[in-house]
């Protein structure tokens, strides 16, 4: 049965939305009393939230100013980046040595029904869909201490999606990165290890060089 939300994680999860889909940009502050009017919910979920956010490293909290959206070098974008690359790489050789048939056929499920939310131009259905993708075969890597390491890192690239206002462009960068997707499954069940670790790293790249696309983009 699935987790019904508390009111913070609901705001939480809210304030993620507008950071990913740039309703919220870098070094914009956080209008409190915006939240309250368009989620109907008081303040104290509300600060609970920010304060949530700003110790995962979405926000900035300076005393007296309030909440702005934090933002990331290009180096420490790389960085992350690279960090996630290598350590994905390493969960899925270990996925390989433990994945079954039936943790492979879930895998496919999920990247049908990405396909499936591509086709309809769901944005949030993608996202889930393709986060849930990458928590799964995390989950059958036998490392829980990696897996978690893994999953706060990704949590911190939240806005390296490729979101643009072009909707085809940026459906079609999805479709790109759902195939790789496919093609991971593909490597696990072949134990083609290194096609696998190639696939990968490109999957990880890909975000970043957009993302450093659109901060040039907005400088010109």
């Amino acid at each position: 049965m699935r987790k019904i939300k508390s009111v913070r994680e609901q705001v939480y999860d809210h304030v993620i939305h507008l950071i990913r889909t740039k309703e919220l940009d870098y070094g914009d502050k956080i209008d409190i009393l915006k939240l309250q009017e368009s989620l109907g919910v008081s303040r104290p979920p509300i600060n609970e939230a920010l304060i949530q956010l700003s110790a995962d490293g979405f926000l900035d909290n300076i005393p007296r100013k309030g909440f702005f959206v934090r933002a990331m070098s290009d180096k420490e974008l790389h960085n992350t980046y690279e960090i996630i690359a290598t350590l994905d790489v390493y969960a899925l050789e270990k996925v390989m040595e433990n994945v079954t048939e039936k943790n492979t056929d879930m895998l496919r499920i999920i990247v049908s029904k990405i396909d499936k939310a591509i086709a309809k131009r769901n944005y949030d259905e993608y996202y889930e869909l393709q986060e849930e993708f990458h928590k799964a075969y995390l989950e059958f890597c036998g490392n829980p201490v990696l897996r978690e390491l893994i999953c706060e890192l990704m949590k911190k690239v939240i806005r390296t999606t490729a979101f643009s206002e072009d909707t085809e462009a940026l459906f079609v960068y999805f479709q790109k990165a759902n195939d790789d997707h496919a093609k991971i499954v593909d490597c696990i069940e072949k134990k083609n290890l290194k096609e696998l670790k190639r696939i990968a790293r490109t999957h990880w790249q890909a975000p970043v060089e957009i993302e450093l696309d659109n901060k040039n983009e907005k400088k010109d």
